[in-house]
């Protein structure tokens, strides 16, 4: 089985591989990474070791399919806040399923699954390559089936 930490790196070298020289900064904001230090405090469901990755390996900050993660995570109750969409919707973890969830901003917050835990998250973007998308949807599929579903964030990502 792949590590949280070598998948991290292989997607890291994946994305900025073909990027030309002069394009360097981009290389190097998309091999940024945030760190969760707090994670084992935040009373998610199951033993703390299965979030010790969010603290010592970490997410990119740039994912794939406009979501942006930031080292800032808020406690919001139910739900601790780690970045956001390109919507402007908090992107969280929610502490009673340990899901990966995004709440719209607009109006009642409706909550929406995007993973059903921090590491399916981090192993579907890792699986994400938009000049494979049949591959992207099979492996997301394998890791999260539910994330794949119709209406789902990862099912609308890679159909558009």
């Amino acid at each position: 089985m792949t590590s949280p930490a070598d998948l991290l790196r292989d997607y890291i070298q994946r994305t900025v591989a073909h990027l030309p020289d002069d394009l360097q900064e981009l290389a190097d904001e998309i091999g940024e990474v945030v760190r969760y230090p707090a994670a084992e405090s935040w009373e998610l469901k199951g033993p703390s070791d299965t979030w010790a990755f969010l603290s010592d390996v970490g997410l990119p900050k740039s994912c794939p399919t406009m979501i942006e993660l930031d080292a800032n995570a808020q406690d919001l109750g139910d739900f601790v806040r780690i970045g956001c969409t390109n919507y402007g919707d908090p992107v969280c973890i929610e502490k009673a399923s340990g899901a990966v969830v995004y709440l719209e901003h607009d109006g009642d917050q409706r909550r929406h699954q995007i993973n059903t835990s921090p590491l399916t998250f981090l192993g579907s973007i890792c699986a994400y390559d938009k000049r494979a998308l049949q591959t992207t949807r099979e492996t997301i599929r394998a890791l999260d089936p539910d994330a794949i579903a119709e209406g789902q964030w990862w099912h609308n990502a890679i159909s558009s």
